[in-house]
C-alpha cells in the first residue's frame, strides 16, 4: 500500500490589485497513493487575520494529474497581503508540511485612471461611460470631440 500524500503546489495570484477588488487565486491540487477518488476541501485563509475567506469542495482523482481550484477574494486594506491555501490533511496522512502554499500581493488604494476619447456620442459610447463611471475603483475623463458648443464635458 501507498503512503498517502495531498500537496498543494503552483499557487497563482495578481502581484497587484486594487482594494475592494476581486484577488484571483489559482492552485493546484495532487495527490499520490489514493487507490479511491476522495473529497476535500481546499481553503483560501488571510494570513493577517487567519480568516478563511473562500473555500471550495473537490474530488481528487487516482490519477496522476493535478486538481485546478479557483479561488478569490476581495481585499479591503491596502498594504502588502498575504494569502495561504491549505488543503485539510486526509486519515492516514504523514506528511502534512506540504499541504499549505502562500502567495503575496500588493493592495493599492488608489484608482485607476481612465481618459475615453470619443468623435460622437455612439451607442458604445454611452454604455462604455456608464460602466466605467459606476466602477468605483475607476476614475473616469470623457471627451467628445464632436460634442455641441452647449454640451458638458464629464470628468476632470
Amino acid at each position: 500500500m501507498k503512503e498517502i500524500d495531498l500537496e498543494v503546489s503552483s499557487v497563482k495570484a495578481q502581484s497587484v490589485v486594487f482594494a475592494n477588488d476581486f484577488l484571483l487565486v489559482e492552485a493546484a491540487i495532487s495527490a499520490s497513493g489514493l487507490e479511491n477518488p476522495v473529497g476535500c476541501t481546499v481553503q483560501l485563509v488571510d494570513d493577517q487575520t487567519s480568516e478563511v475567506v473562500d473555500e471550495k469542495k473537490i474530488v481528487i482523482d487516482t490519477a496522476d494529474q493535478a486538481t485546478k481550484v479557483e479561488l478569490s477574494a476581495k481585499p479591503a486594506r491596502e498594504g502588502d497581503a498575504r494569502y495561504r491555501v491549505r488543503v485539510e490533511p486526509l486519515p492516514g496522512e504523514r506528511h502534512v508540511e506540504n499541504n499549505h502554499d502562500v502567495v503575496d500581493t500588493r493592495v493599492l488604494a488608489d484608482r485607476l485612471k481612465v481618459l475615453y476619447v470619443e468623435a460622437y456620442p455612439r451607442f458604445e459610447y454611452r454604455f462604455l461611460k456608464n460602466a466605467l463611471l459606476r466602477e468605483k475603483s475607476v476614475e473616469l475623463s470623457v471627451l467628445l470631440l464632436e460634442a455641441d458648443d452647449r454640451f458638458v464635458q464629464e470628468g476632470t
